[in-house]
């Protein structure tokens, strides 16, 4: 027995040896990865991202996630575009941007629907008071600055009726104090201090659905490089959203703290949000004459860019990746 068993301490001994002697030669390698790193600001539809890393839950499904966090999207959606980021929490109109500016891109999970929860606020009482007045979007040719103009479409202006300049969505509050605009888009929480301080809802995305939509996209490249972890990724977002609507207090904590928030803060960003489960985001993935439907609320986008002579033969095809949604929902 003692024989026996000092053989195999010795085969042990021999085997660890040989594989070290092996790694150090470059004979074998262990493939290491770096983690992949994704872009989020202040939005309460993106915030389970948070729960997914407090959690465990990326770790769990075996994917190595660096949340890189800004209070100001346009610094996030500027360190994507240079390549610092490998995935953004971004919307569906500024993906279908993203690639038009050369910057291949393609939503891979849907967080929400934005119904009353972005908002132009300002003086006045309705959107048709702005004409002459100076109104702010955070971009020039973005969503937010779409979103503003279906606004001013609807009730009757047109983009020449009003002056734009761009003003972050959480600086609108501070710009309008100045006087430095009559109205601008935002969402919370600046959009409950906005009415504390006295000024109104002039409008809000329930008032054209679907033509908000966030998502989480990622560079082509890591989805063809890394489909694993990709659906890893999505896995586990799936996963925190349901850990959310099931300890509903834990995450509210949670998430606005990853935010410097208030906890009355993260959770009124979900009035007026209609977050979606697996279920929701198969349908999300399916093409259907529902607004609801990515395909569907990606026809007006696609259509304005056309229109702007930003876009000729691009399609949301190029923007949208179902495969990893679909199959997890299998």
């Amino acid at each position: 027995m003692r024989e026996k068993l000092l053989f195999w301490v010795i085969v042990s001994i021999l085997s660890i040896s040989t594989i070290v002697i092996l790694l150090i030669s470059g004979e074998i390698s262990i493939e290491r990865k770096d983690p992949i790193k994704i872009g989020i600001t202040i939005w309460s539809g993106d915030a389970h991202a948070f729960l997914a890393q407090n959690k465990g839950i990326f770790e769990k499904n075996g994917v190595q996630i660096k949340l890189v966090f800004s209070e100001q999207y346009s610094e996030i959606e500027q360190k994507y575009r240079s390549g610092e980021l490998d995935g953004i929490f971004t919307t569906l109109t500024d993906v279908i941007k993203l690639n038009i500016d050369g910057k291949d891109s393609q939503v891979i999970y849907v967080t929400d629907y934005s119904n009353d929860a972005d908002v132009i606020v300002g003086s006045g009482a309705l959107v048709s008071d702005l004409k002459g007045k100076t109104v702010s979007s955070e971009d020039t040719d973005g969503y937010s600055r779409i979103f503003v103009l279906k606004a001013l479409e609807k009730s009757g202006l047109s983009e020449n009726d009003v002056k734009f300049v761009n003003i972050p969505a959480h600086e609108v509050l501070s710009a309008l104090e100045r006087g430095e605009i009559d109205a601008g888009h935002t969402w919370e929480p600046t959009k409950s201090k906005a009415a504390a301080a006295g000024y109104s809802v002039l409008f809000s995305g329930g008032q054209i659905p679907g033509t908000i939509t966030s998502t989480l996209a990622f560079n082509s490249e890591i989805i063809v490089k890394r489909p694993d972890d990709v659906m890893a990724i999505v896995k586990s977002m799936v996963e925190a959203q349901e850990y959310r609507d099931t300890n509903w207090d834990e995450s509210m904590a949670i998430m606005a703290d990853a935010e410097g928030l208030t906890v009355i803060e993260m959770s009124s960003g979900f009035a007026g949000m209609n977050t979606l489960d697996l279920v929701e985001n198969k349908f999300a993935f399916t093409k259907s004459n529902s607004t609801e439907s990515l395909y569907q609320s990606g026809a007006y986008i696609i259509d304005y860019y056309k229109k702007i002579g930003k876009l000729t033969n691009h399609t949301i095809d190029n923007a949208v990746e179902p495969k990893f949604i679909h199959n997890l929902a299998k």
